[in-house]
């Protein structure tokens, strides 16, 4: 499915899209739209517990993401 099509609120969008990157080795490229996403959920009243629920999800999952190529 394309980014864009992947609806729902904002928790079912960005549950979506880190389960859809986290294994992928284009996550790197995709960690902009992963972070604007999650972006979303900090106005949520618990919204910087599930924004770190994720990180942490992501950190743990070993996702191939080069530290190198954020800089690029």
């Amino acid at each position: 499915m394309p980014d864009e099509e992947i609806g729902g609120n904002t928790l079912v969008r960005v549950f979506s899209v880190v389960l859809k990157y986290t294994f992928r080795e284009d996550i790197g490229e995709k960690l902009v739209l992963i972070t604007m996403t999650l972006r979303e959920l900090m106005s949520w009243e618990d919204g910087m517990s599930l924004v770190a629920t994720f990180l942490r999800y992501l950190a743990m999952s070993g996702a191939r993401i080069s530290w190198l190529g954020l800089y690029a």
